[in-house]
């Protein structure tokens, strides 16, 4: 399952490059499994040059519906 996410914006904090990517509308990736949920990102394009990786894991279970 997806769930899209938009205005994702990230601060980047770094000599001589800094600055802000996004705001961009993501697709993440949902897993429910064992009692809990994870929302992925994987190297997903934002606008300004960067991608964003990462995961929210809850527990108890976050039911998703579509």
């Amino acid at each position: 399952m997806q769930l899209t996410i938009d205005n994702v914006l990230v601060n980047v904090a770094a000599p001589f490059v800094g600055g802000q990517c996004g705001p961009s509308r993501v697709t993440a990736q949902i897993r429910e499994t064992d009692g809990e949920t994870t929302i992925g990102l994987s190297n997903v394009a934002l606008s300004g040059g960067c991608a964003i990786s990462g995961a929210l894991t809850t527990t108890p279970y976050l039911h998703v519906t579509h």
